[in-house]
């Protein structure tokens, strides 16, 4: 976890800072997919990342969609499955962190194990 308590720091710095009073929905969707879907690739290209980190970065995440910056507890109305399904399928097009990860080190993985192409 202490691998990982960088990113988290500043996954929370970034969330803090943006001042979701005027944000709309839609507005935040795009901060999600944007910001905070990009801070953690370089964790997730090089380390699996552990269950509870990713939970608490899920958690970051739905808090923010949902509620803003906001101090009240508010209602998750979407499975977060379904917010991570692609538009075409009706969800809201969040990439799922999870699944990201994988394919990421799954491209290491294949660019070590190709002889053509060698790395150095």
């Amino acid at each position: 976890m202490t691998t990982w308590k960088p990113m988290l720091d500043t996954i929370r710095r970034r969330v803090g800072s943006w001042g979701n009073k005027y944000l709309s929905f839609g507005g935040r969707i795009v901060m999600v997919n944007a910001v905070m879907n990009a801070i953690p690739i370089f964790y997730l290209s090089f380390m699996k990342m552990p269950v509870n980190v990713w939970r608490e970065v899920v958690k970051i995440q739905r808090k923010f969609l949902w509620g803003g910056l906001s101090n009240r507890t508010k209602i998750s109305w979407v499975k977060w499955d379904d917010v991570c399904r692609p538009k075409k399928d009706g969800g809201l097009g969040v990439r799922d962190l999870r699944l990201t990860n994988i394919s990421l080190l799954a491209k290491w993985r294949w660019k070590l194990l190709q002889p053509e192409e060698e790395i150095w």
